[in-house]
């Protein structure tokens, strides 16, 4: 997981320094928060959280979900955006580690 975090903050690292322009270019007319949230990968560390941790907190979050949460099944879009919001601080990202 480290191996893959420090490679997307390698290729964000280069495209500033050998693509900064056309970086600059399509922040200015396409997505104006896009400088700020490549630093913002940059300069936090990704959250990690194993898949046993992640179950527990969704069957300890008191909500209906529309698919349920079982030890072994794959998480669904509602239950990532969950812990996305619950585990991640500021925004950070969030790496479910040892899935079954």
């Amino acid at each position: 997981m480290a191996v893959a975090e420090e490679f997307v903050k390698y290729l964000i690292r280069d495209a500033r320094e050998h693509c900064g322009g056309d970086l600059e270019f399509f922040g200015k007319f396409v997505d104006k928060d896009l400088l700020a949230r490549l630093d913002f990968v940059l300069d936090r560390p990704f959250q990690r959280c194993s898949y046993t941790d992640a179950i527990d907190i969704l069957a300890k979050a008191g909500r209906q979900w529309e698919h349920p949460v079982t030890w072994g099944d794959n998480l669904q879009s509602e239950h990532e955006r969950f812990l996305a919001r619950s585990i991640s601080s500021a925004r950070s990202r969030c790496s479910i580690i040892r899935e079954p």
